[in-house]
């Protein structure tokens, strides 16, 4: 056997260009890898990658309003037809056709309303859907008519009175239910696609229907209601109602309603009774309903139970002929079907000429009975609407009134009706809806919705006032102080003669749904008067009731309103790089997100308003956009690299979602150390107002934060600590061999601990560095100490093995052939002597698995490591790597052994082939 002191010539070479010279290196990390490559093999240097501070922080999204608000159920499009002054007719209307189901997604509508307006619907489009008419009533020629309940209707006395309400009101129905929805596209094919609340669709079922034998006709439409941006009261009205479209104002303001103006729907709801001049035919004058085609008796007005045959035209008041009776029955009496009032019931039919009067309309308060008849002093008015039991979610028309009988065809001056028709005993019409919703109101203006008065005669009965109608006024600031609204129901048509005829009932008073802060008057309107004013002058004829208060506004169905729905953006920036340094890069995101379930802000430019000085847009790399939740980009804009005012444009970000930017920005080298912020804007045109609003990120905020610092440092330090199991005692101590910072004093006693071991060894054996040969086993530590201005984070290691050497694998334990001497908590300081695991040392396996450790077998590549782990073909015979974690922190080192993890050292064995 040969001694190691007799080799052949080339293996006695190779061992002398084995002798152990260590190296030792200052390393300077930067923000990009950095590692260094030794020229000696015998003691390769370890490859490290080092980071800065790297840091993501995330913000959670804050939207700050000024009235927070649940999630809106559905947007349209607030403020799409721009800034508002409604004036005339501003809705389209559309009759509803068929039935349409809950939860459908489209809707069958007939054409559209001409005497509305003409735009047409469109995507985006706020609809209003609301069942006009549909009430079952009992049509049973007894005091139950109505709403089923009877024996409470006395028998006819001369001079007597009869419950103002006695047969009226109805027994079931879907009168009054609406919603708001949103159309998804234009009316085709006779069918308006919307999306509801009602997971799509629609929240409740409607039905359009004629009438039956059993059953008055069903009515409901479809109404475009204009989204104005701001607007004034303005003097808007609807079309009168039709029979199957018309009566209401409804429109939406995303931001202040100015009071300025007046709306007026009055008389525009439920039609009267159409009176006529009848000469009498075989009845009762106990009867409740009799037929259109029997000559006597005053016409029941048009209610939520249906559309009597005869009613009056209030455009231009004349007689209507519907054809059809329109109520089962029978369409002329005294019952009032409904909210309708009921027409007389002639003293004396079979003559027609005791002309008692007609009914009053009725909404939120009841309408009054009509009075007496002529000389047989008979209570056969007709009887008053039953109170609607309104609520936020169901409104309807104000009830018309109904017809007193009529004979003689009078009229009162200065009126003239040449051809003696008696229309002068017609009802008159209710009042019609309004439906306003806005954010804010600012002045003073008036609503008015009040039932029209029955027109005078002389000697024949006088119609029944028409009921106050609806409206509904929502405020998101839930204060609408400064308007006043009247939905006061209509008077009672005067007979003028000397001797006593039938006045008019009065009509009920309507209903107001309101925030708070309004003023209203809600009264019933005053029964008509007759005679010579002596001590009964009204003739048994009453006056409509009223409700003593406005409702509060709760939920609205369906859809929400402009001011609810109006865009709500936040700005958040942030930076993954909060600790930076001069020469290097920052990078930022700025995210701009809406919230949940508003509508679409449009026209959106980002910007970083103004980056610190000394910092500009890189070009490399480019900046990333994502579009999330929905959001499109129209037109792209973006800024130029090597500029400091940053722009990007223009998106469109809908409720729900955002707009990711990030981009990175070149760190000067001249830039001052510190810590820097800047902000970032969003700006978009505001629905409440049409003009752009900007909303910015709070620099208060530190998630942005940069701060441009001095690097990290990270002594690293190579030794050859054992040969063949010996130990290397000695420390290095010739002045010519070591650097500064193999003696920086912040190393933790260096010459009892760390820095052990051998920088280079002579080629013979000496009492510290015996020689080396073929088949010793060599083992390597590296010492490494944070001693820069910063932590050090994401360090990994490393250390390729030396040609002609075979890594250990299971120098540590079984499958562990590398040892971190390094305790994260800094409890511990890891004793560098030993190599025993615990108290800070642990023995990390060859594999790649949960630990720091791995070793990288000959040409096997780690892709996400440092040079040359990175590249298997330049590890011939492999590498070591070690990862203390992608978030761990190595503390800068404030005094020796202080802390106690900015210290540690990395050890593994190769065997000499």
């Amino acid at each position: 056997m040969r001694s190691r002191y007799n080799l052949p010539r080339n293996i006695r070479k190779f061992i002398q260009k084995l002798i152990l010279r260590g190296y030792r290196k200052w390393l300077t990390i930067s923000l990009v890898s950095i590692f260094v490559m030794s020229s000696f093999f015998p003691i390769p240097f370890p490859q490290i990658f080092k980071s800065g501070n790297l840091k993501r922080i995330e913000i959670p999204s804050i939207i700050e309003e000024a009235n927070a608000q649940a999630v809106p159920a559905l947007c349209g499009v607030p403020g799409k037809d721009g800034v508002g002054a409604p004036s005339g007719i501003i809705n389209t209307y559309y009759p509803g056709v068929g039935t349409v189901a809950a939860g459908a997604t489209s809707i069958a509508v007939g054409t559209k309303d001409i005497n509305g307006a003409t735009t047409d619907i469109a995507a985006g489009d706020l609809l209003l859907i609301i069942q006009t008419q549909d009430a079952a009533i009992d049509s049973t020629n007894t005091d139950a008519y109505g709403d089923g309940v009877g024996g409470d209707v006395p028998a006819l006395v001369a001079g007597g009175i009869q419950p103002t309400n006695g047969a009226s009101g109805y027994l079931s129905g879907s009168a009054g239910n609406y919603e708001y929805v949103v159309a998804t596209g234009a009316v085709s094919g006779g069918l308006v696609p919307i999306k509801g609340t009602n997971g799509g669709g629609l929240i409740n079922s409607y039905v359009s229907a004629a009438a039956t034998a059993t059953q008055g006709q069903k009515t409901y439409q479809v109404v475009r209601v204009p989204q104005y941006s701001s607007a004034t009261l303005g003097s808007a009205t609807s079309s009168y109602w039709n029979g199957s479209t018309g009566g209401i104002v409804a429109y939406d303001v995303a931001g202040n309603l100015s009071l300025t103006g007046g709306i007026d729907v009055s008389g525009k709801g439920f039609r009267g009774g159409g009176g006529r001049i009848l000469n009498g035919d075989a009845g009762l004058n106990t009867d409740y309903r009799t037929p259109s085609t029997q000559n006597n008796n005053g016409s029941k007005a048009e209610g939520i139970a249906g559309t009597p045959r005869f009613v009056i035209d209030p455009s231009t008041l004349t007689l209507l002929d519907n054809v059809t009776e329109g109520y089962p029955n029978g369409s002329y009496g005294r019952g009032a079907p409904g909210n309708a009032g009921g027409g007389s019931t002639d003293g004396d039919p079979i003559l027609n000429d005791q002309n008692s009067g007609g009914g009053g309309g009725s909404n939120g308060g009841a309408g009054g009975i009509g009075g007496r008849s002529w000389s047989s002093n008979l209570p056969t008015g007709g009887f008053g609407g039953k109170p609607f039991p309104a609520t936020t979610s169901r409104l309807v028309l104000g009830g018309g009134g109904g017809a007193g009988t009529n004979n003689d065809g009078s009229f009162s001056p200065p009126n003239t009706d040449n051809s003696g028709s008696g229309i002068y005993s017609s009802g008159a019409p209710g009042g019609g809806m309004v439906m306003l919703r806005t954010n804010t109101v600012s002045g003073v203006g008036t609503i008015s919705a009040n039932g029209s008065n029955a027109r005078d005669v002389t000697k024949d009965g006088g119609g029944g006032g028409g009921a106050g109608g609806s409206v509904l006024v929502s405020a998101l600031s839930n204060n609408v102080t400064g308007l006043t609204v009247n939905v006061v129901g209509g008077n009672g048509g005067s007979p003028f003669f000397i001797q006593n005829h039938g006045p008019g009932g009065g009509g009920g008073g309507g209903v107001v749904v309101s925030s708070s802060g309004v003023a209203t008057n809600l009264q019933g309107g005053t029964a008509g008067v007759t005679g010579n004013g002596g001590g009964d002058p009204t003739n048994g004829a009453v006056a409509g009731t009223g409700l003593a208060v406005p409702i509060s506004v709760v939920t609205v169905p369906g859809a929400s309103s402009g001011a609810a729905c109006v865009p709500a953006l936040a700005v958040v920036k942030s930076t993954s790089t909060p600790i930076v340094f001069q020469g290097g890069q920052a990078t930022y995101k700025i995210v701009v997100s809406n919230g949940a379930g508003l509508a679409t802000a449009n026209n959106v430019t980002i910007a970083d308003n103004s980056l610190p000085t000394g910092f500009t847009l890189a070009a490399s790399p480019a900046p990333t956009i994502s579009l999330i939740g929905g959001s499109t980009r129209p037109t792209t804009s973006n800024p130029t690299a090597g500029t400091s005012n940053l722009s990007w444009g223009t998106f469109s970000i809908p409720g729900g979602g955002s707009v990711e930017i990030q981009f990175t920005a070149d760190v000067g080298n001249a830039v001052a150390t510190g810590t820097y912020n800047n902000p970032a804007s969003a700006t978009y045109t505001d629905p409440a107002t049409s003009a752009p609003k900007t909303v910015n990120y709070n620099v208060a905020n530190t998630g942005e934060d940069v701060t441009v610092s001095d690097a990290p440092n990270l002594n690293v330090i190579k030794r050859v600590t054992a040969i063949n199991g010996t130990s290397i005692s000695g420390f290095a101590s010739t002045t010519a061999t070591l650097g500064s910072n193999d003696s920086d004093v912040k190393w933790p006693a260096a010459n009892t601990q760390y820095l052990r071991g051998a920088i280079s060894c002579p080629s013979t054996n000496t009492p510290t560095c015996p020689s080396v040969q073929s088949g010793d086993l060599l083992e390597y530590t590296i010492y490494f100490l944070s001693n820069g201005a910063t932590p050090a984070k994401d360090v990994q290691f490393c250390d390729r093995i030396p040609a002609n050497t075979i890594f250990q694998s299971n120098s540590y334990g079984t499958g562990s052939g590398i040892l971190l001497g390094w305790d994260s908590t800094g409890t511990v300081l890891p004793d560098p002597n030993n190599s025993t695991t615990g108290t800070g040392k642990v023995a990390l396996s060859n594999s790649a698995d949960a630990d720091a450790g791995r070793f990288l077998a000959s040409n096997v590549s780690s892709a996400t490591s440092p040079s040359p782990c990175n590249n298997g073909a330049s590890n011939p015979d492999g590498a070591i790597l070690v990862q203390l974690g992608s978030s761990t922190l190595v503390p800068v080192a404030t005094s020796s052994g202080t802390p106690k993890n900015s210290y540690g050292f990395v050890r593994f064995k190769v065997q000499v082939r």
